[in-house]
């Protein structure tokens, strides 16, 4: 089944489902920035916002899920009072039709599971190993969402999900740096950043993202990604849920990467269904049919890069420039496309 994701708007978000086979749909997604959230948002939904969603989303007979996953939880578990207020939240996502969240500190986690909310652990939350995902599935948890820096980890998912109950989701389409090193100071700006009320003018891992994949394209080859042709491995392994991220995108790009994932095959530049920045779809064009069955060796790598050379040499066939930087931002600019 599969996890979508709405703008966070109740108008586009019926837009989206009505263009959409909802058959193997379980979930969209939104986020819900009340102490931030682990991803940039488009629209500021409040929770009256999200009972519309509810209401949209029950209309196709699939599940609304509010996202509340910031890295920084200071606002949140810093006092009692503080954190009375999180559950007042709680409470009103209740009455407003909302029953399944995306959480990823697990105080917020422990209290949604004992008032009965269906909980997924987010992938901010990084479980990587059976033990850490042992320790939410004895909280009650519904579901875990992966680390994403485990989707080329066959072994260790396969393992995750022998220890554990709770089923387990992926994220198939991130687009980040491969074991990123921005990644956690990155979770924490956008913690704050998408605060209501808060403004953040610069995102300087942003430019580093960037950055780093033209010094090197062969980083786009290692980014975690999943491709819609890979998808019955990890339900070999245990996996039970699809989840496509891509929420500050148009819902012209969500549709066109939901029907690529729901049709199990996209013939085209790989870039144009990941989550990655929009720069980067002007730079690269990443033939996706030349990474036909490279799942088979990278899902069992050792990680010794400096003895390999495999994903080098797949990049150089796979990965053709599209022109510069400078091209790549006019372009960008010209269309109105959200970077992110």
């Amino acid at each position: 089944m599969f996890s979508v994701p709405s703008p966070g708007d109740p108008t586009l978000t019926d837009r989206l489902l009505r263009s959409l086979p909802t058959d193997r749909i379980e979930t969209v997604y939104f986020g819900l920035p009340i102490a931030g959230t682990g991803r940039a948002t488009l629209v500021q939904v409040d929770t009256e916002t999200a009972a519309e969603l509810a209401e949209v989303c029950h209309s196709y007979s699939v599940e609304p899920e509010a996202v509340i996953n910031p890295l920084c939880t200071a606002d949140v578990v810093r006092s009692r009072d503080a954190f009375t207020g999180f559950e007042q939240i709680l409470d009103d996502l209740d009455d407003a039709g909302v029953e399944r969240l995306v959480l990823s500190d697990p105080l917020m986690i422990r209290a949604a599971a004992e008032r009965g909310f269906r909980v997924s652990v987010s992938c901010v939350a990084e479980v990587n190993t059976p033990e850490r995902a042992r320790y939410f599935d004895e909280i009650g948890v519904e579901e875990i969402t992966l680390d994403t820096n485990v989707n080329r980890r066959l072994d260790v998912i396969e393992a995750i999900a022998s220890e554990t109950s709770a089923r387990l989701r992926i994220i198939v389409n991130e687009g980040c740096l491969p074991d990123c090193p921005y990644r956690t100071a990155h979770f924490c700006l956008f913690s704050h950043a998408t605060r209501p009320g808060e403004e953040v003018a610069e995102d300087p891992y942003f430019v580093r993202c960037i950055s780093e994949r033209v010094d090197d394209p062969t980083l786009i080859i290692k980014s975690p990604f999943v491709r819609p042709e890979d998808l019955n491995v990890y339900l070999d392994l245990g996996v039970k849920a699809f989840k496509i991220a891509g929420r500050a995108n148009s819902i012209t790009w969500i549709r066109r990467a939901v029907r690529a994932y729901l049709r199990g095959r996209y013939d085209g530049n790989l870039l144009d269904i990941l989550d990655c920045p929009t720069t980067l779809r002007y730079l690269y064009h990443v033939d996706n049919r030349e990474l036909d069955g490279f799942l088979e060796r990278v899902g069992r790598c050792d990680r010794r890069c400096s003895k390999c050379g495999f994903c080098v040499e797949l990049a150089e066939r796979a990965v053709k420039p599209l022109g510069g930087l400078e091209d790549a931002e006019i372009e960008s600019a010209r269309t109105g496309r959200v970077t992110a």
